[in-house]
């Protein structure tokens, strides 16, 4: 594993557990999962995201396809979070504006 940042001073067992194991289930089997919706969502409308997330998987995950995979779940796991608490951000401000 190639590390970097905060990583760089730890073991790379270590490492490893520094990233989200993010599992996720539709509420309904025939749903599609949050992280299923957020791929939809980038591969469809944000083309350049797609890009730069298979760039990084690539450039951190080598050849090694299941590493990449690995790379490029926990990164949209990252983006699911970050949407959420951007959309839960405007709504707050939003709500602090009407309140006074």
């Amino acid at each position: 594993m190639k590390r970097d940042g905060f990583e760089r001073d730890i073991s790379i067992e270590q490492a490893d557990n520094t990233h989200i194991k993010f599992v996720t289930a539709p509420d309904y089997p025939s749903q599609p999962s949050v992280i299923d919706e957020a791929w939809f969502d980038i591969s469809h409308f944000k083309p350049n995201l797609r890009h730069e997330i298979a760039r990084i998987a690539f450039e951190y995950g080598g050849v090694n396809a299941e590493e990449r995979a690995r790379i490029t779940k926990s990164m949209l796991s990252l983006y699911v979070v970050l949407k959420d608490a951007n959309e839960t951000d405007v709504a707050n401000s939003k709500t602090r504006e009407v309140i006074g």
